[in-house]
């Protein structure tokens, strides 16, 4: 059993948030990078956008000239005032951009309800909430599958009584483990889903999202009570921010009064936190810490929310447009199914192959996250925000942080700190550390690819942790501003965040495909001993480092803006 130490509570800073190369050590922490002169980013910006542009156009190209080689069920009638096939390839997008339309009246529903409950009926939303998701999802999914939810929820349920975070703990990842283990994965199939239309993928998907908010539910029961809340209560304000961007006051609120209470420890809040309908099916996660209390907190008016929410309608809707619409002429995943193909490309246009998985991946999140968040938000919730845009992050910390922060939210509270956090020493922290990419290893399912993916970016911090530790070395530190001047630093630093760059690439790129869409990229950029095409490579990805950090030193500037 943990021995639970309130001081790692409430000090612990997580090594995720100390994890970057610190491109901008040459300042004081949130002060602005140190800018170059005007040609110099100016070259930067030119040498990345150009790049892209060119290996979108040789994607394209290589789309028309081997649409006869890749596999005919990869792709099915485009939209007829294109005319051309779109590439289907890619099962999760297809199958949820068909699924919420299917779901589409049933949420407009959930919205009416909740609407006419809380105008007139909020001590009762719990209750109606729960019969209608209940009944939704039992129209949707059967009664076999919400039994093996119920039964899941009931087994952590009764678990948290013992309220120890170590047996809470043993108990979530035995459930998880059902879905990773043949036997209970074949068990639950033949159960549940016989029928061949996705319901059993839909399952498996659902379910591991609901194995996140039940064990976030079960293990809010075991934090300890410091002074009447939760030791870790005040590291939620950073992983508020963490999730929602900057925040002017305490999103918490302690000092406003609460509304009606509805939302409480039962097992019927634990049902109505799992099988909240908005964020059933796709997400994002929102742990049960935050959504209590905003179910707790009176409803700001409507009026002030409307514009924003209306701007992220809107966003969401031209990202899922955008991406329907691309996949008409660029058909890289396709091209990374067929592996003789991919051998054969040219550097170029394998780098725009991955290039584009990337972005297609994060586009696809942001609409899979971004349509349940703005229903909720509709109903006065506020879940974390969708990934950043992963064209300009280039560390591997920032990546962990701002893609699905739901997940960074709940392994920074449940794994990261109650193992000590960068407050525990060397030895604890690298334990939390391996614990937490352990989950997460885990809950993806316990794949090869999966492994190689997980271990690298384990690795990948660690040495983003080095470099930062290094780098604050005092004979370094000092060093550094003998000889160099701050423009220089901030040159020489880029030039040393290349390496793990090229390498968070590549690793992604075997998560997106599998182990041998990874081995491909690796094999011809990395083992084949071309240092021409490598040192290019090297240098191009500089460019797009330096023009990366002048984005994000404008968002940073914005955002700034913004709060004040």
């Amino acid at each position: 059993m943990f021995v639970w130490d309130d001081y790692f509570y409430t000090y612990s800073v997580t090594v995720l948030d100390d994890l970057h190369l610190t491109l901008n050590r040459a300042m004081p922490r949130g002060a602005r990078i140190q800018p170059l002169p005007w040609p110099e980013v100016l070259f930067y910006r030119t040498v990345h956008i150009s790049a892209v542009v060119y290996i979108t156009w040789l994607v394209y190209s290589a789309s028309r000239e081997y649409d006869g080689a890749l596999n005919i069920y990869a792709f099915e009638r485009g939209w007829w005032w294109i005319g051309a096939d779109k590439d289907v390839s890619n099962y999760e997008w297809h199958y949820f951009y068909k699924w919420f339309w299917v779901i589409l009246p049933f949420y407009v529903g959930h919205f009416a309800l909740s609407k006419i409950i809380e105008w007139n009926f909020v001590w009762m939303r719990r209750w109606v909430d729960l019969a209608y998701s209940g009944g939704v999802l039992l129209y949707l999914m059967g009664w076999q599958t919400i039994l093996l939810f119920l039964g899941h929820c009931l087994a952590m349920y009764i678990v948290s009584f013992t309220r120890s975070f170590f047996i809470c703990w043993i108990a979530s990842l035995c459930l998880l483990m059902t879905l990773n283990i043949e036997f209970t994965y074949s068990l639950m199939q033949d159960w549940c889903c016989k029928d061949q239309d996705g319901k059993f993928y839909l399952l498996v998907y659902t379910l591991a999202l609901t194995h996140l908010r039940y064990s976030s539910f079960c293990l809010e029961k075991c934090l300890p009570e410091v002074k009447g809340q939760s030791p870790s209560r005040k590291d939620n304000d950073k992983i508020k921010s963490d999730n929602t961007g900057p925040q002017q006051k305490d999103p918490h609120h302690e000092e406003e009064p609460l509304g009606t209470q509805v939302c409480g420890e039962g097992f019927v809040d634990l049902l109505f936190y799992v099988f909240y309908l908005p964020l059933f099916f796709t997400g994002p996660l929102l742990t049960f810490n935050f959504f209590r209390k905003q179910m707790n907190s009176p409803s700001s008016p409507g009026s002030k929310k409307t514009r924003p929410l209306l701007i992220g309608v809107a966003r969401v809707l031209f990202w899922g447009m955008a991406n329907e619409f691309l996949l008409h002429f660029l058909y890289f995943n396709a091209i990374q199914q067929n592996g003789a193909l991919m051998q054969r490309l040219d550097l170029w246009t394998l780098a725009g192959v991955g290039y584009w998985s990337g972005q297609f991946f994060m586009n696809k999140y942001t609409v899979l996250y971004g349509v349940p968040a703005s229903l909720a938000r509709l109903e006065n919730l506020d879940p974390p925000q969708g990934p950043r845009c992963v064209a300009y992050i280039y560390t591997y910390s920032e990546m962990w942080k701002y893609f699905d922060r739901g997940m960074y939210s709940f392994i920074k509270r449940y794994i990261f700190f109650p193992l000590g956090g960068s407050q525990g020493g060397v030895l604890r922290q690298t334990a939390a550390s391996v614990a937490c990419f352990t989950f997460v290893y885990l809950w993806h399912g316990s794949e090869y690819y999966v492994f190689l993916w997980t271990l690298f970016n384990f690795v990948g911090v660690v040495l983003e942790r080095i470099a930062a530790v290094i780098l604050d070395v005092p004979v370094v530190y000092n060093t550094e501003r003998r000889y160099l001047s701050k423009e220089w630093i901030r040159r020489l630093h880029g030039f040393l965040a290349v390496p793990l760059f090229l390498m968070s690439a590549i690793t992604a790129f075997c998560f997106f495909g599998g182990s041998s869409v990874g081995f491909i990229f690796y094999s011809r950029y990395i083992s084949s001993g071309n240092f021409q095409a490598l040192g290019t490579v090297y240098a191009i990805l500089y460019c797009c480092v330096q023009s990366s950090i002048e984005i994000k030193d404008n968002l940073y500037t914005s955002e700034k803006t913004k709060v004040s």
